[in-house]
């Protein structure tokens, strides 16, 4: 079961929710106008995106994975030809550098 306990500090529940205008973290904030740059917004429009753009991260997650997934699948395969130890080697290079992109995105954005 699981307890949920409003935080004090983020009367609003804007939690990991930005600004629609400036893309200012709104945890904490006590109105509907930006701490930042002053604009309007709506709690139920920035919610939504916010819930919005948690599930975008899914979508890409579950592609990297499927892509860096069919290299592995691809590897194995090769690896019975008897020319396949290269092509083998590349496709689980392949793989391993859609990871590591997916990753190097994750931490620049």
């Amino acid at each position: 079961m699981v307890v949920y306990l409003p935080d004090p500090n983020d009367p609003l529940h804007l939690a990991g929710c930005k600004c629609p205008k400036c893309g200012y973290q709104l945890k904490g904030a006590t109105s509907s106008r930006c701490p930042e740059c002053g604009d309007q917004f709506s709690i139920d429009e920035v919610r939504n995106a916010h819930s919005t753009e948690e599930h975008s991260g899914c979508i890409g997650t579950v592609i990297v994975l499927g892509v860096s997934g069919a290299c592995v699948l691809a590897s194995m395969m090769f690896l019975e030809l008897y020319w396949g130890g290269a092509m083998a080697g590349l496709m689980l290079g392949l793989g391993i550098a859609v990871v590591l992109i997916a990753i190097a995105w994750k931490m620049m954005t």
